[in-house]
């Protein structure tokens, strides 16, 4: 997995292979300096774009599912070995640790988008994570 170096980047939400809309059609981001982002379609067609040009996807149910997920799927930080569990709240997912505690869970970390999804799955468990399409 390819780390992009915070300091030499345009978008510091992006891990490599964040999805992104670009003109209504799903890039996944290949690499970034301060200037562009380099995106790949599926179809292998590569673009350079500026930060403003690309759009979020929506996480929903079934961008969950693309990725194998559900709700109260647990992701497990492969450094503390803590259950982190996905949620949702109205129309948002979130993240959350799993504790059996009477004082409720935190941290809760939003998930909006399929991109945060992908940025908070790659700070647990290191490693990219790609969907079934």
């Amino acid at each position: 997995m390819k780390e992009f170096d915070i300091e030499n980047i345009l978008n510091p939400e992006f891990v490599d292979g964040a999805l992104v809309k670009y003109k209504e059609e799903v890039y996944q981001v290949t690499n970034m300096d301060k200037t562009s982002i380099s995106i790949e379609n599926k179809n292998g067609e590569i673009r350079k774009i500026n930060d403003y040009e690309w759009a979020p996807i929506i996480l929903n149910k079934e961008w969950l599912q693309k990725f194998n997920l559900q709700e109260e799927s647990k992701i497990i930080n492969t450094s503390t070995e803590v259950d982190w569990v996905i949620r949702k709240t109205g129309r948002y997912y979130y993240i959350t640790i799993k504790r059996d505690s009477v004082y409720g869970e935190n941290p809760v970390i939003g998930l909006k988008y399929v991109h945060d999804l992908q940025r908070w799955f790659y700070i647990l468990v290191k490693q990219k994570m790609i969907p079934n399409y």
